[in-house]
């Protein structure tokens, strides 16, 4: 290594004298000699960089394509290499770089740790505004260097990270847990600290390590030494001795932190870095050339955060995948031009645009990728230009994106949703969402979001790759789209105090964090934005995986939530003026204007030019949810096979919004209980839906079945009125009439006891209305020549007469129908396994069959099916139901009617919008088709 940096000593001295010896006439003469000199120097550099690529890492700027590709190649393969046979750290480059200038050439000369001389790193600041983002990037690459510089598994990081802070971020996410273990609390710490020291008093005693240990633990603190105050001690021995057993630290010194103060104050904390002259090697932040301002850049080194492909390489090494590194080279090293060239980065892995500029013009990417630039977060108040900045991130990415490229979860909390309604007609869109009535929607679309990723994992694992980059790179005809899930005002998202369920909350939380944590290798992002953080609740596990910040002006108390000490910059930001913090590098720059007139014109561009593009299957939910039985009812009742009637109630709240099935099967207690509240007839019709439909079913199966119908409702004006006239008249129910209704349910009873009743619907509406029930008035046997009187009064044996010589059912069975509650509840309870189903509406559970009490037990054991609407407070809870399903919230509103369906077979709940009911035109045309 010392030859090789003398030799670059040498270059640059024979470099200068090559300039000094240009003569020229004119600058573009001087240019063209200048250009002759870099491509000479450059070539030659090349070549000693292949000497030992790993403690020289150069890296050309100006042409990155063959020759820079190649170097990136060889860079991956030759490092993995050499580094299997080292046994000890030596020099490790840091990422830095003293650039001098050679006449208006750039000349970079590397800096490197040198861990034999002394064993550890104290990174700390100067005077630089940039400083963490500094700190941050040179800790991360000398910890992948190290870890690259050793056989794989023989480097393991320990990260004390006592202040819970991000700076750690992309080695801790993107190393395996058995190589990289981080601290959070004093206690495990303290553990760590001591188990260091048994290794290093074992290896002074043995000169040995443990079997099963790595050859080096690398132990990073961040923050020091803000919380140290209690373990600083327990370092003394690693500082002095832990090199002699492959201990190494590197300390993030944060000078504007300081130890906490003592309970005593005579007592103070030791501080290690009384030792940095003998122990530490110290690196702070310093001023490079920047080579944008000269004329010609000859070589530089590279940083890994510049070069992804190798960074995730490296990763992927350490994590045991193997690399598929660059083999379309010919036999000279040229790159070969078959190689075919990815259409677009997504199908890489990225997405990449532009969202503004610093103010000497740099463009400023908008970036998300699989290492470390994951997820971002937005935050700006009212006025700050927050929306404005999502629009031109959007608005860029379905500019530059294919749909089968990016997929879009859109979902706006903003009252009325008015900034993404706009994008309903972009084909990238999977969900919009602009309505914040009802947080099932929110939930049923992170439920189709985190069943993508559970496809996906599947899918990754099934073709043995680790990421979605490696997946479309293995299948570029079948390459799976990024997706983004965008929230505006997210802060909803993460109220627990609002309205809806405590479980529905608790399970979007869930979702968002294991997108959070897994979202990266499946090419699933986190787009959040907010106008505040009051109220919002969001764990440390989603914020910790936030790798990227777009802060602009905002509360004191927000700034410094999201990113610690940005108050200063964020609180006098202009309007548009965004501060971004990553952990690698942080900066200020100005967002990209949009007009209104110009967003809405390029989006129609967008829509025009994708007109003939498969869409990703856009569900659009703006509150209102309105679905009628159509068609589609009659296809899927008729779809279902078996002889089995079956119920469509309404559609799903999902993004597939599928139609509610109830199939009734020749079973126990297969009826079903309809209750709420009815005062506009939202329950009746919900009832009427349920029977149209049954209706229609069995047409479709060519069964002949009977429906009844006990209407005891007392609104002659109610809608539903004219449906089930239009029905009678058709001949297809039969509507009981008051004095009707005791001879039809004794007459059915006693079919069901028969053991010959045909397929038969008994639909009761309004049951607390049923004024016979109620007053439980007495059957009286009104069909002697039927059926013959026991001596037991009101008791009818329905057998009598019969020859029962063959049956199983036994001689005189009988059964007590003596009133309307007997005679109703043998049918409940009896007629289902004999094809008769009752469908029962009512306003409350308790009220069923007017019994005193009405327990959970009772109900179930008369009904498999339950419906709920908008009902009573705890309602639910008298059914022994989840008391998370707060019925009372339910909308009761005509476009935003909402419903519980409850399978107790199952336990299972599915929250659904009914169907409204047809028109009579309508209504003939469903007949029509039948």
């Amino acid at each position: 290594m010392v030859t090789t940096i003398a030799a670059m000593d040498l270059f640059a001295k024979a470099l200068e004298q090559k300039i000094r010896a240009i003569q020229a006439n004119s600058k573009e003469e001087q240019d063209k000699q200048l250009e002759e000199v870099s491509m000479t120097f450059f070539r030659l550099i090349s070549r000693l960089s292949m000497l030992d690529l790993f403690k020289l890492p150069i890296y050309n700027f100006g042409d990155k394509t063959k020759q820079s590709q190649i170097i990136e190649s060889k860079i991956i393969d030759e490092i993995i290499n050499c580094s299997a046979s080292k046994n000890d750290l030596g020099l490790v480059f840091t990422g830095t770089q003293i650039s001098n200038v050679v006449g208006r050439l750039v000349f970079a000369i590397p800096k490197f740790v040198d861990f034999n001389s002394r064993p550890h790193v104290l990174i700390k600041p100067y005077k630089d505004d940039d400083w963490e983002g500094f700190a941050t990037r040179m800790m991360n690459q000398l910890v992948l260097g190290c870890m690259m510089s050793m056989p794989r598994g023989q480097v393991r990081v320990n990260i004390i990270n006592l202040q819970w802070s991000d700076k750690a971020n992309v080695l801790n996410q993107n190393l395996p847990e058995s190589l990289c273990q981080v601290f959070l609390e004093h206690e495990e710490t303290k553990l760590l600290f001591e188990k260091m020291s048994d290794r290093i008093k074992t290896f002074l005693k043995t000169g040995k390590i443990l079997p099963g240990e790595p050859a080096i633990e690398l132990i990073v603190l961040l923050d020091y030494p803000k919380g140290y105050d209690s373990l600083t001690s327990l370092m003394k021995i690693v500082v002095e001795k832990g090199a002699q057993a492959g201990i190494h630290l590197i300390v993030l010194n944060d000078l504007r932190l300081t130890f906490e103060e003592s309970s005593n104050k005579e007592e103070k904390p030791f501080d290690i870095l009384g030792l940095k002259e003998e122990y530490f090697q110290q690196f702070g932040t310093f001023k490079n050339v920047k080579a944008e301002t000269y004329d010609h850049t000859i070589f530089n080194t590279y940083e890994w955060k510049k070069l992804p492909r190798i960074q995730e390489a490296f990763f992927d090494y350490l994590k045991g995948i193997p690399i598929q590194t660059n083999k379309n080279e010919d036999e000279h090293g040229e790159m070969s031009t078959e190689s075919e060239e990815v259409s677009t980065l997504s199908s890489l892995g990225d997405l990449s645009v532009t969202a503004g500029k610093k103010d000497d013009g740099i463009p400023i990417e908008f970036l998300l990728d699989t290492i470390s630039h994951v997820h971002a977060f937005v935050l700006g108040q009212s006025g700050s230009g927050k929306s404005v900045f999502l629009h031109s991130v959007l608005i860029e990415l379905v500019k530059k994106y294919h749909p089968s490229d990016l997929c879009l979860y859109l979902l706006d909390f903003k009252l009325g949703g008015v900034e993404f309604n706009r994008y309903r007609d972009i084909k990238h869109v999977k969900a919009l969402l602009v309505d914040n009535s009802d947080i099932q929607i929110t939930l049923e679309i992170l439920r189709d979001l985190s069943n993508q990723m559970r496809e996906r994992g599947k899918m990754l694992r099934e073709a043995g790759v680790s990421n979605i980059k490696e997946y479309n790179q293995k299948y570029p005809n079948e390459h799976l789209p990024q997706i983004l899930f965008v929230a505006d005002e997210c802060h909803e998202l993460f109220n627990m105090q609002g309205r809806g369920s405590r479980m529905v909350k608790q399970e979007i939380q869930a979702i968002i964090t294991k997108i959070a944590k897994e979202g990266r290798s499946q090419g699933v992002h986190l787009l959040l934005a907010t106008q505040t953080l009051a109220g919002a609740e969001i764990s440390n596990e989603i914020l910790n995986n936030i790798t990227d910040h777009y802060l602009l002006k905002c509360s004191i108390a927000d700034s410094e939530k999201m990113v610690r000490d940005s108050s200063r910059i964020t609180a006098n930001q202009q309007v548009g003026q965004v501060f971004y913090h990553h952990t690698e590098s942080q900066y200020q720059f100005q967002s990209t204007y949009m007009p209104k007139e110009q967003l809405d014109k390029t989006i129609q561009d967008i829509v025009g030019k994708t007109s003939d593009v498969p869409s990703n299957g856009q569900f659009y939910f703006s509150g209102a949810q309105i679905f009628n039985i159509d068609a589609s009812v009659i296809e899927s009742v008729g779809s279902k096979r078996g002889n089995n009637p079956v119920a469509v109630l309404g559609r799903g709240i999902s993004l597939k919004q599928e139609p509610l099935e109830i199939v009734l099967k020749q079973d126990f207690s297969e009826n079903i209980l309809l209750f709420g509240i009815d005062e506009d007839h939202q329950v009746t019709r919900t009832t009427i839906a349920a029977l149209l439909s049954l209706i229609i079913s069995y047409r479709q199966k060519g069964i002949d079945a009977q429906i009844k119908v006990i209407d005891c409702g007392n609104d002659e004006d109610a809608d539903y009125l004219n449906i089930l006239d239009c029905l009678e008249d058709k001949g297809l129910c039969q509507i009981i009439e008051r004095r009707e209704r005791a001879s039809e349910l004794k007459k059915l009873a006693e079919s069901i006891a028969n053991e010959n009743a045909i397929p038969t619907i008994l639909v009761i509406i309004g049951q607390e209305r049923f004024r016979e029930l109620k007053l439980n008035l007495e059957i009286k046997d009104t069909t002697e020549s039927d059926v013959q009187s026991d001596s037991t009064d009101g008791m009818v044996n329905v057998f009598a007469g019969l020859d029962f010589s063959s049956s199983s059912s036994g001689n005189g069975k009988q059964i007590d129908v003596s009133n309307f509650e007997k005679a109703l509840r043998y049918i409940l309870e009896n007629g289902p396994e004999q094809g008769v189903h009752t469908v029962l509406q009512i306003d409350k559970p308790s009220k069923l069959l007017f019994q005193e009490f009405v327990s959970s037990k009772v109900v179930f054991s008369m009904f498999k099916h339950v419906v709920m609407l908008r009902s009573e407070e705890k309602t639910a809870m008298t059914l022994g139901l989840s008391d998370d399903i707060r019925l009372e919230d339910l909308s009761s509103e005509q476009e935003r009617l909402r419903a519980y369906y409850y399978s107790e077979e199952d336990d299972s709940y599915q929250l659904f919008s009914p169907y409204t009911l047809p028109t009579e035109n309508e209504l003939n045309n469903i007949l029509n088709q039948l």
